[in-house]
């Protein structure tokens, strides 16, 4: 059972900010049978305290990406915790695509978005050749997992709802999650003022018109009204991440699985399987499923992966040993946290010299 300082009223008030993040406090009110004034004051003090923060998720599959791009591997433990972070920064600060990378120093993973497939193996090559410079791989190899928006259903996208409630023990029979996430759409085309919106509301989430505004040089009507128009036509999704090494979970688990060729799977049953309430992003390619899990405690995490591995039913479908790594949730390192204006300024092919002052991280 996790632990934590926070009221009940506070865990119901953060379990609706995350289910329901575009909600005004009115209708938080209503929905958690506290004044209004309640909720602002918990709101508040939630995200000044570092419960919640808010990001902004371009959806790019509709603005020129084709694929996700996934790599991992284990971190040679002979090299010092200075140098690996060293290598991560250098990584990072080149890499076009990279928005998420986690690890602990003896395990690494990390997610990017990619327009094709050649953008994605130019990622992929330059980072297997740094590592292999550095001698940062213990075994020497970096696996990769590319999949493609048009072929991979991507089951849960670092929702943390259906985490919470379980939780939090918060039963929301309304709740409704989106069925299948990062789905292939209509492209958009943008003008340039529209380019420089989208990646201002994804670079500063918590900024307000008149902010961005003045980082933008374009005005403030301008830009309400087109962050009202990604907003109708589904370009964006504001979401509110917990932290969840600080409400007391303690481990956090990274899956990959490769299935036989020769296999057939019930979609329907594996669905269901990466929808479970500890699984916060999860997706199936071809034969690779990948999921990222959340547990209150070691104890829950060990006999969830300890069933896992003895599920014969399941394992008859491997075609090799599944790879599975445990970080603490609490001493992860994030090299790139959710920064998508990383692979959107490449999307987008955005100029930083229409935005006028200098962005920190580019």
């Amino acid at each position: 059972m996790i632990t934590n300082d926070l009221s009940r009223n506070e865990k119901n008030v953060l379990y609706h900010l995350v289910a329901y993040p575009d909600l005004p406090d009115k209708d938080i009110s209503e929905m958690t049978s506290l004044g209004v004034s309640t909720v602002t004051k918990i709101r508040n003090f939630l995200f000044k305290e570092d419960y919640l923060r808010t990001i902004i998720v371009p959806h790019v599959q509709r603005i020129g990406a084709e694929l996700m791009g996934l790599g991992y591997g284990e971190i040679n433990p002979d090299i010092s915790m200075d140098q690996k972070l060293e290598v991560g920064r250098e990584i990072s600060r080149e890499l076009t695509g990279t928005f998420l990378t986690l690890g602990d120093g003896n395990q690494a993973v990390g997610w990017g978005f990619h327009p094709n497939f050649t953008a994605c193996i130019k990622n992929i090559l330059y980072t297997k050749r740094v590592f292999g410079k550095e001698a940062i791989l213990s075994t020497g190899e970096m696996h990769s997992i590319m999949a493609s928006f048009e072929i991979a259903k991507i089951y849960r996208f670092f929702n943390y709802a259906p985490l919470i409630a379980n939780e939090f023990g918060i039963d929301d029979p309304d709740y409704k999650e989106e069925d299948d996430y990062l789905s292939p759409g209509d492209q958009v085309r943008l003008s340039k003022k529209e380019k420089l919106v989208l990646y201002g509301l994804v670079r500063f989430p918590d900024f307000n018109d008149k902010k961005l505004s003045s980082y933008l040089n374009i005005s403030r009507q301008t830009i309400s009204a087109v962050k009202k128009r990604f907003q109708k036509n589904n370009y964006i999704s504001r979401r509110n991440i917990p932290n969840i090494g600080k409400l007391g979970f303690e481990v956090v688990v990274f899956a990959h699985v490769q299935l036989k060729n020769d296999v057939s799977v019930n979609q329907d049953e594996m669905k269901e399987g990466l929808r479970e309430d500890h699984v916060i992003q999860s997706f199936c390619h071809g034969t690779d499923i990948v999921s990222l899990s959340v547990f209150p405690d070691f104890a829950s995490t060990k006999v969830k992966v300890s069933d896992f591995l003895k599920d014969t039913k399941a394992r008859v479908l491997f075609a090799a040993e599944p790879t599975i790594y445990l970080f603490s949730a609490r001493d992860l390192i994030y090299q790139l946290d959710h920064a998508y204006h990383v692979p959107l300024k490449t999307l987008l092919r955005i100029d930083t010299n229409d935005i006028s002052m200098e962005d920190p991280i580019t």
